[in-house]
């Protein structure tokens, strides 16, 4: 059992949130903080994911802009409308075209006031069940597109046009979607935008704002929170661990101190934040190789680093106990000019990169003759267990090719965007593949 100095945070009949499915709400699930009166957070590292993926039965409202589907109206779009946020995984949407003329449909999704095309591709097929990455939205309007015909010949370009609809639907899974934590009656200080994934997702500036709320009422002893979803769904705490600001004359325990030097330095939960930046270093430990490629310094295909596109290689989680220390990227310039950037580490949010990054380690780099490993150490070692997570590389002068190779069971998908725009899946050169990357990783200090 926990002792009275060791941060809880519990349910509202009083027990133990760890573990626990919760459902969110609009309104607020309520959630506390507990912890002795007086003291303060030096950090709290929350987890939560989604309690089940599994789908759920809906009943959307189906029509068109020639009113009923039925098979005998021509109709230029077709509306499916389920009234609440769901993450919606696939759209199906019968209908007969113009004889011997190719037919699809361009789908835009409404969710949270806002309509927006499909990712990744918004031209789907007509008669067939189209299935993607969930997606959060509450409707979906589908435009009915037709093949051109120029000079009596099929030109295979779908443009804007007409069919029979006779039928729509949708599927959604149990996911929730647009979560939050608030504390008290304050906006969400987190807000995770989308499907929640079932693999957990940290909880960022949770010390922070705890703290903003003890230095409000300073002899509480329970924190309130409040867990917010667009509708109804369940989510779980994966995991929560948090430490008090020590007393005077309290030292902390080894296993703390590593588990803090792991985070980011300068964030709030990290307990680093000083004006001088300034943190106690770690003990040098000796480094192990825990990922090399598969097929390791080959050069048939690469991602492009320059200052418009920045691609990203996502990571299955490291094993327990592991930190990651250091990192390998097989790359080369392919300019004259010399090359500035970073190679940074993020979280995975919904299956993209997270937009602030965990670690970044500078890139810099003159034009090499040949391909060459680049050795980054990392400004602090990163606890990467959790769940999957991304390197992101970006530049902002020269060019650089990251070289790819086969994938391995500690790879996931390569990603790449231009500009600050969306992140969009690499398709070529070689699809499927992953960028040559080496990981270093330390042993996490014993309890």
């Amino acid at each position: 059992m926990p002792n009275d100095a060791t941060p809880r945070l519990l349910l509202d009949n009083g027990e133990s949130a760890i573990g626990a499915n919760i459902t969110a709400t609009q309104a607020g699930m309520a959630l506390s903080l507990a912890l002795p009166a007086g003291r303060k957070l030096e950090r709290a590292v929350l987890a939560i994911g989604a309690a089940s993926d599994a789908e759920i039965a809906t009943k959307p409202t189906v029509s068109s802009d020639a009113g009923a589907l039925t098979g005998t109206a021509d109709a230029r779009w077709v509306s499916v409308d389920w009234g609440t946020e769901l993450a919606v995984v696939a759209v199906k949407i019968d209908g007969a075209g113009p004889e011997k003329l190719r037919t699809g449909m361009r789908v835009k999704l409404y969710s949270n006031g806002n309509w927006m095309p499909l990712p990744p591709l918004d031209t789907l097929m007509l008669g067939a069940e189209q299935r993607f990455p969930a997606v959060a939205a509450s409707r979906l309007i589908a435009e009915m597109l037709v093949e051109n015909v120029v000079d009596e010949k099929n030109t295979g370009v779908l443009i804007p046009g007409s069919i029979k609809a006779r039928a729509a639907s949708m599927r959604a899974t149990a996911q929730p979607c647009h979560v939050a934590l608030a504390v008290g009656d304050d906006p969400p200080f987190f807000t995770y935008p989308g499907p929640l994934p079932l693999a957990p997702a940290s909880v960022t500036g949770l010390a922070r704002v705890a703290n903003r709320y003890l230095a409000d009422h300073p002899r509480a002893t329970h924190i309130p929170m409040r867990l917010i979803a667009a509708a109804d769904a369940d989510v779980k705490v994966a995991s929560f661990e948090a430490a008090l600001v020590p007393l005077p004359g309290e030292r902390e325990s080894g296993a703390a101190a590593d588990a803090r030097a792991s985070l980011p330095v300068g964030s709030e939960e990290s307990g680093s934040g000083s004006a001088a930046g300034a943190r106690t270093p770690l003990p040098v430990r000796s480094e192990e190789l825990y990922l090399t490629p598969a097929t390791p310094e080959t050069v048939e295909a690469a991602r492009l680093c320059d200052a418009q596109h920045s691609p990203a290689q996502c990571f299955e989680p490291l094993p327990s106990g592991k930190l990651l220390s250091r990192l390998e990227l097989y790359l080369r310039a392919t300019t004259t000019k010399p090359v500035q950037g970073e190679v940074s580490v993020h979280l995975d949010w919904g299956g993209v990169p997270a937009p602030e990054p965990l670690a970044r380690a500078p890139l810099e780099q003159a034009a090499p003759a040949a391909a060459g490993w680049v050795s980054l150490p990392l400004p602090q070692t990163l606890a990467l267990s959790a769940g999957k997570w991304w390197l992101v590389c970006s530049v902002t002068a020269g060019e650089l090719a990251w070289y790819v190779t086969a994938p391995t069971p500690a790879t996931g998908p390569t990603l790449s965007r231009v500009g600050q725009g969306p992140w969009m899946p690499v398709n070529m050169p070689a699809p499927g593949s992953s960028a040559q990357v080496q990981l270093w990783v330390t042993a996490a200090a014993a309890a």
